[in-house]
């Protein structure tokens, strides 16, 4: 008896141990049947409403200057109907100011395309922008707005901050032209901005964010009330630049000496029309 009682206590140990195994076994397979379906809901409803992602690259549509396309939600944005511009045009937003200002940070920022529908975005030789990489939209749509400030860093890095491959000698010299003055910077193009774009005066600010938007010339150029704080000579520059784009320009506001080809109105007017 007492031997069987000392082989019952050994043993008691090692077969408790073999029943909890059971048991967190049995657990296991009783979660996963419940588990299991319920996560693979949850990722099935993570993809679907995920914007998808191209596979083209940005030098598709680059210097092909196509048609562009814009299609947005009409109570998010306004009484502004479908944009349908061909290379060459120089697209005036007619509206109010607030839908203008909302109208123009969407397609520059490519939020249009976060609207949970494929059919709201920006189109560029048949292809929505919305569906690139941010890096590579960049390159596409080019944007001066007043609502836009340098980013922190070198000069240089926030002038190809579009276009990083281009020379910094090519995007310094554009930015001369359009009326960045770099004599009054102590470091030139190594001068280091801090937020806001400080260390340069509003109408040099301007200069850069206008000869970024310019640079490489991308289909589709936006421009706001941003190019009045340009100095004239960089200006008139502009203008004439402007006035003869190979791409889609769409500008808002009171611009003197830019040419519209066609009008964007709101409140349910024709989308375009000759003025």
């Amino acid at each position: 008896m007492a031997s069987a009682l000392t082989l019952m206590g050994i043993c008691a140990g090692s077969l408790g141990e073999w029943g909890k195994a059971v048991e967190y076994r049995q657990n296991y397979k009783a979660g996963r049947r419940i588990i299991a379906p319920l996560l693979a809901q949850e990722a099935q409803f993570s993809r679907a409403g995920t914007p998808p992602v191209s596979t083209r690259d940005a030098k598709e549509f680059r210097g092909q200057f196509s048609a562009v396309r814009i299609q947005f939600p009409v109570d998010d944005f306004g009484q502004f109907p479908v944009l349908r511009a061909q290379p060459g045009e120089r697209i005036h937003i007619v509206g109010a100011e607030r839908q203008r200002t909302r109208l123009l940070t969407a397609i520059a920022t490519g939020s249009l395309g976060n609207l949970g529908a494929s059919h709201y975005g920006v189109w560029v030789a048949e292809g929505r922008s919305e569906d690139l990489p941010p890096t590579t939209r960049r390159k596409l749509i080019g944007a001066a707005l007043e609502s836009m400030v340098p980013e922190r860093g070198t000069l240089a890095r926030a002038l190809r901050y579009r276009h990083s491959s281009v020379s910094v000698e090519k995007a310094l010299d554009l930015a001369k032209k359009c009326g960045l003055d770099l004599e009054e910077l102590p470091q030139r193009e190594a001068t280091r901005l801090r937020r806001g774009g400080e260390r340069l005066e509003p109408s040099q600010q301007a200069a850069l964010l206008v000869a970024r938007a310019l640079l490489g010339e991308p289909p589709v150029l936006v421009l706001d009330q941003l190019l009045t704080r340009l100095p004239q000579a960089g200006y008139q520059y502009v203008v004439q630049r402007v006035n003869t784009y190979p791409g889609v320009v769409i500008f808002s506001g009171a611009l003197p000496g830019i040419e519209a080809t066609s009008v964007w109105c709101e409140a349910g007017l024709p989308a375009i029309h000759q003025p």
